[in-house]
């Protein structure tokens, strides 16, 4: 069977999990047994700053995410007023050789011209990432919305949102669309309630398809021959702050060094504090920098799964809930009470052992969901079409 990846492939030039996940699904498909090819498509729409900014104003519902919004414009006109938003980041060309080597693409297409690849596949899968996030645009493009007559399978794997909810003059066509998809799966339970909420359909939970890959001929060597603590953080500060964290740190690692990444635009207030910061970083070395860490701070979701993944100490924070449901989920789903918080203080007042973290549980409902996630890809994907 010949089978799409659609995901958010315009945006991997210069995300570690975004590009992960997406080569990991790539190698998942194939191991099955299917010929596989990424949809190599680049939005012309979310590059524009005022239709961004409109259609995440049309699913606003409270004040917290009016408040979330405007925040983001205020980074964003900063970034633009001072040059920042259009840096190129200097690992670029380290990602593009990722890409070259190990990615089977199609041609560039945009939103006019992504069904002229369409016709040849016999499957689509969208996912995973968060691709369910632009609910509230006209082209709902991860919804097959651009090709309503495809005969092939339409299949969602571990697809994501980053809203509650649902802008209510979407919700009648997103209903409609996701009823004609064969198999739909999510990757976190506030989007397995969006469907439910929008379509009463009842989405399958399934694991980011980075937890089903062994990325062994992924990993590249690191300049670093010393105990670390890798930090990557792409969002706001930590309540608490970073000053407080770093110093309950090196109470419990005195002699580890501090790196991070410079990624323009992104972490720039963690850099104050490192020892070591790496200009440059491909994917691969991306992945050995958290295999070989003494712990791992981040805010970011696949810089939890990949400490998961590996069975390392890590502490990941979130600033504002409603923004933070693939984290919560984790949370909750795998019992990390103690390693994803809100702010600081509460790794002070739970008196969490920083240093330590028993995999145990952890591993064996990571080994379950990892086999209910493979088999229901499979399943999935030996479906018959009906006419």
């Amino acid at each position: 069977m010949k089978i799409g990846i659609l995901t958010l492939f315009d945006q991997i030039s210069y995300n570690y999990g975004g590009t992960l996940q997406c080569l990991a699904l790539q190698h998942i498909l194939k191991s099955m047994g299917h010929d596989v090819v990424v949809i190599n498509y680049q939005s012309t729409e979310h590059k524009n700053f005022v239709y961004k900014t409109l259609s995440r104003l049309s699913s606003i519902t409270n004040i917290k995410e009016l408040w979330g919004l405007f925040s983001d414009i205020c980074t964003d006109l900063s970034g633009i007023m001072n040059n920042k938003a259009p840096q190129h980041n200097p690992s670029a060309p380290l990602f593009k050789s990722l890409i070259e080597h190990k990615f089977k693409l199609t041609p560039i297409v945009n939103e006019e011209q992504i069904a002229t690849v369409a016709n040849s596949l016999d499957a689509i899968v969208v996912g995973s990432d968060q691709v369910w996030s632009g609910f509230a645009k006209e082209r709902l493009i991860y919804l097959f919305d651009w090709l309503p007559a495809y005969e092939g399978l339409r299949i969602s794997y571990a697809a994501c949102g980053s809203r509650p909810r649902v802008p209510r003059l979407n919700q009648k066509k997103i209903s409609k669309l996701l009823h004609k998809m064969d198999a739909i799966s999510v990757r976190d339970i506030q989007t397995a309630k969006l469907v439910q909420q929008v379509s009463n359909i009842e989405p399958k939970i399934v694991l980011d398809p980075t937890f089903l890959y062994d990325f062994h001929n992924e990993e590249e060597d690191i300049p670093i021959n010393e105990p670390y603590i890798f930090v990557y953080c792409l969002g706001k500060k930590i309540r608490g702050g970073f000053t407080t964290a770093f110093q309950d740190i090196k109470n419990v690692y005195p002699n580890a060094k501090i790196v991070t990444i410079a990624i323009p635009g992104y972490g720039e207030e963690i850099r104050q504090y490192a020892d070591i910061i790496l200009d440059q970083c491909s994917p691969g070395q991306w992945i050995s920098l958290i295999k070989h860490a003494v712990l791992i701070l981040t805010d970011s979701f696949h810089g939890v799964c990949f400490s998961l993944k590996y069975k390392k100490p890590f502490i990941a924070f979130y600033s504002l809930q409603w923004r933070a449901s693939r984290l919560l989920d984790l949370k909750q789903r795998l019992g990390l009470n103690n390693r994803i918080v809100s702010s600081w203080q509460e790794i002070r007042d739970n008196n969490t052992a920083i240093d330590t973290l028993d995999y145990t549980d952890i591993q064996r409902q990571l080994q379950t969901l990892a086999t209910t996630s493979w088999n229901y890809l499979h399943t999935s994907l030996m479906s018959i079409k009906h006419e």
